[in-house]
């Protein structure tokens, strides 16, 4: 019923314990699909060894090509060969609470909705299992959850796979999750809320968004200089246009803050791209 996604590059210190807390998920009816990006250490053996001893388990190895490929390799065989409903992505170094699943599926069903979502919660590395009997679920339009249930991220969510039938996640950079997730979550009239922390994002040192900046980084202002076109095309409701325009703001002068501080980036690297970023603050 249930497709769970995981990309998998070099996190052989974290794999096991993520691969364990979806495994040992209440909601048995799963298959999980692991891509190993091309991984240098031991990653890899662990997801062998992880297919081996239990058949819930796939695994596909692939030259290094970045998590959206990983992602789109494992949603292409799912739609071709596999009859789940249901998708989910969790990252390799995160977990998962072990009634993640099924809180999710519950909602979704109970709700008739396509798209369900959890809270997540940011951690170094604890993460006691958050008591979640008796989690309010509700329905909200894709505006309220824009305004006021964001979440980029495609993790800590549960989709059906029609989601997916015509959309993928854009390779070659990062963000990837930015730059597909508001068009999924539009594409749908309700999205379901479940009002528990099921979801435990590691922040780690050396992780895709927790890296010094480097010109590749930029890709976070175009993803949202594309949110911000899409949104202005199609919707006069002026409490979400802010919202969006604010939250690209922000995000340009995060970046123009880290572009500063960086120890990666030439001098002429920061020149060009403080430039191109004042010049989108002033067109605001």
């Amino acid at each position: 019923m249930v497709s769970v996604i995981i990309p998998v590059y070099n996190v052989e210190k974290y794999l096991r314990e993520c691969l364990d807390s979806v495994l040992a998920q209440t909601y048995k009816d799963l298959e999980v699909i692991l891509v190993d990006d091309g991984s240098t250490d031991q990653s890899g053996s662990i997801c062998d060894e992880y297919a081996a001893r239990d058949s819930r388990v796939r695994v596909f190895h692939q030259e290094n090509r970045g998590q959206a490929a990983a992602r789109n390799l494992a949603l292409d065989w799912m739609l071709a060969n596999s009859d789940s409903q249901y998708v989910s992505f969790v990252d390799s170094d995160d977990w998962v609470h072990p009634r993640y699943l099924e809180l999710l599926y519950r909602a979704n069903e109970a709700l008739g909705t396509a798209i369900s979502q959890c809270r997540y919660e940011k951690t170094a590395g604890n993460h006691p299992d958050a008591d979640v009997e008796g989690a309010a679920q509700y329905a909200v339009t894709p505006t309220e959850q824009y305004l006021d249930h964001y979440n980029p991220l495609a993790c800590s969510k549960l989709y059906r796979v029609g989601c997916f039938q015509s959309i993928r996640f854009p390779e070659g950079v990062i963000y990837e999750d930015v730059a597909i997730g508001y068009q999924i979550i539009f594409a749908e009239e309700r999205i379901a809320m479940v009002d528990a922390v099921l979801y435990y994002y590691y922040l780690r040192d050396g992780s895709t968004t927790n890296v010094r900046w480097t010109p590749r980084h930029f890709n976070r202002v175009l993803v949202w200089e594309e949110q911000e076109k899409y949104f202005t095309s199609r919707t006069n409701d002026q409490k979400l246009l802010q919202q969006v325009r604010a939250r690209y703001v922000d995000v340009m002068l995060l970046q123009a803050r880290e572009i500063s501080e960086s120890r990666t980036a030439t001098e002429q690297e920061k020149r060009t791209y403080l430039k191109r970023i004042r010049a989108r603050v002033g067109k605001m």
